[in-house]
Formats: structure tokens, C-alpha cells, sequence
């Protein structure tokens, strides 16, 4: 059952988050012009298994756009995360987006960093730009003051 149709306008939108660039990529706000890119690198277990907060496997037809809607856009619009994809400046997909990296939890004590990106991309050293950058943005610009970092044991490329 496809899920209601979210109004951007019933959220508060403020809190608008930097675009950063790297040597390789660029990482913006997402936004729901993202999803079809988004649904076809997520949609693959390289991707998947690695993932937490019950990401569905296999992943359903029209899950991310479903995904932005109903929890992305409205945790954005409360402050509670941040949400940067990952566009790479080369490629067939340049400024497409192949991946998120994000921070939850920005009213807790617990903030935490969750990303992915698309296998493609795997192994170029890119995730490693993107949390730098991001990082260096939460800790400098943001005023985060404490991170708490989970990785999943079985990625051994994210040690």
C-alpha cells in the first residue's frame, strides 16, 4: 500500500545543511528528487547487509522515495538528523545521488553517524572523504561536542 503523500510545507524546514565538497564528491542536502537515484544503488545486499534501523531486505519497489517521505523529511524538519548524499564529481553518475551519510539523534547524547553507498563506488576511498567532511562539519560548524560511532562487525572496509 503506497504510502500518503507528505506536504513539505507542514514542516519546518530551518535547519538547512551546508553543501560540502571533497577532491571527488560533492554532498548536499538530500531531497525527494533523489529517490529513483537512491532506490537503484540501495536496492542490492553488498549494500544492505551492512545497514541497521531494520532496513527491509529484499528492498521494495518505491522504498526510499517511502523512506524520505515519511521518516527522512519529517526527522529533518524536527532537527533530529542530517541527511548529506553522496554525488561524485566523475562518471556517468556525476552529481547523482550514489549514496547517504547522515547523523542521528541531534537531541540525544547518543549521535550517531549512519551511512551507505552504492557497491559501485566501493573501495575508492570515498566514504572516507564523506565522513570527513561531514564530520569536520558536525564537530566545527554545528557544535557537536560527542559522536558515537557503530559500524557493523562483518564491514571490515569501515574499520
Amino acid at each position: 500500500m503506497p504510502s500518503a503523500k507528505l506536504n513539505l510545507c507542514d514542516y519546518n524546514m530551518d535547519m538547512k545543511i551546508s553543501t560540502l565538497e571533497t577532491e571527488r564528491l560533492i554532498l548536499r542536502e538530500i531531497s525527494l528528487d533523489d529517490a529513483p537515484s537512491l532506490q537503484k544503488y540501495i536496492n542490492n545486499w553488498n549494500v544492505v547487509q551492512y545497514l541497521s534501523y531494520g532496513v527491509p531486505w529484499p528492498y521494495p519497489e518505491g522504498g526510499a522515495l517511502d523512506y524520505m517521505r515519511n521518516v527522512a523529511m519529517p526527522a529533518l524538519a524536527a532537527d533530529e538528523i542530517t541527511h548529506w548524499v553522496i554525488t561524485p564529481k566523475f562518471g556517468e553518475e556525476q552529481g547523482k545521488a550514489v549514496g547517504v551519510i547522515g547523523y542521528r539523534g541531534l537531541k540525544t547524547d547518543e549521535v550517531d553517524r549512519g551511512f551507505w553507498l552504492g557497491e559501485l563506488y566501493h573501495g575508492k576511498g570515498l566514504m572516507t572523504e564523506a565522513v570527513i567532511a561531514t564530520q569536520d562539519y558536525m564537530f566545527f560548524e554545528y557544535g557537536l561536542e560527542r559522536l558515537v560511532v557503530r559500524n557493523a562487525i562483518i564491514n571490515t572496509a569501515s574499520r
